[in-house]
């Protein structure tokens, strides 16, 4: 099953909270949701059903948070939402790998590679360009 508008609001929630916009780009201005939501569609569906559920409760825990779906958190909210999702044993299992995928998307992008003075993915491509379309195939 493939991910909903209200799981794609909620992964981009998330990587707004993980890597926000500061004096550098953020998540939000890389494609890193675009890409977590890519990976996702070549897990088994035993996974993609568990991630699923857990982006649902996550929107839920926001919902209870702030009275509002995360689709219209503001980066201040994004930001208080990952604080409190990193502490809560219920979401450990997703939580860890979720900010991974984020992390790795965002710093494996050239600019987000550029905020921290990097220069950007330079060993393997995967056959991939960095616009994401398959290279040379």
């Amino acid at each position: 099953m493939k991910l909903n508008q209200k799981h794609i609001s909620v992964i981009e929630a998330l990587c707004v909270g993980v890597i926000p916009t500061s004096d550098t780009v953020g998540a939000k201005e890389l494609p890193v949701a675009e890409m977590i939501a890519l990976v996702y569609e070549y897990w088994p569906e035993f996974k993609k059903s568990s991630f699923r559920e857990s982006l649902d409760a996550v929107d839920q825990f926001c919902f209870q948070l702030f009275n509002i779906h995360c689709a219209g958190v503001s980066q201040a909210q994004a930001l208080m939402l990952v604080n409190e999702i990193s502490w809560k044993e219920e979401f450990s299992s997703f939580w860890v790998p979720f900010r991974v995928m984020c992390v790795l998307n965002y710093y494996g992008h050239p600019e987000g590679a550029a905020s921290i003075n990097m220069p950007g993915p330079s060993i393997d491509t995967g056959g991939y360009t960095s616009q994401g379309e398959r290279n040379g195939i």
